[in-house]
């Protein structure tokens, strides 16, 4: 249990987390808002929006694991590692929609244009958190 204790506190402890939670609970409303509001589909693009947030998360809550736990990673390899985690989390979000997609009982049919620009989106994210913490 220590370990574990000892993890969670390095996270909380980094100047980076109350950007994280920000972030999450800036994802979470948005989120909730657009599905109380029918905003994805009233307003094209919006969720380009929230997978940017998404992709920000991800790179951020990468960059305070390998800023704890692998400092002497040089800049170029802690980029690659902050970008990459965004765009496989990107992924399996995507994943995700389309496995959820099949189970639903109107399934909308599947666009692969809007899952590359969804994953574009949260690459772009990542790029972004890397540019805020460390540009």
């Amino acid at each position: 249990m220590k370990p574990l204790v000892s993890f969670v506190t390095k996270i909380i402890k980094h100047h980076a987390f109350p950007t994280l939670v920000g972030c999450l609970l800036l994802l979470g409303i948005l989120d909730q808002v657009a599905r109380t509001y029918s905003l994805f589909w009233v307003l094209p693009g919006f969720d380009k929006v929230l997978h940017t947030i998404g992709g920000f998360m991800a790179a951020l809550f990468s960059y305070i694991i390998i800023s704890n736990w692998y400092p002497h990673l040089s800049a170029k390899k802690k980029f690659f590692a902050v970008v990459g985690f965004a765009l496989f989390i990107g992924v399996c979000v995507e994943i995700g929609e389309v496995v959820l997609n099949h189970f639903l009982t109107h399934p909308l049919p599947f666009d692969p244009s809007d899952t590359i620009g969804d994953i574009l989106f949260d690459i772009l994210g990542g790029v972004l958190a890397w540019v805020y913490y460390l540009g």
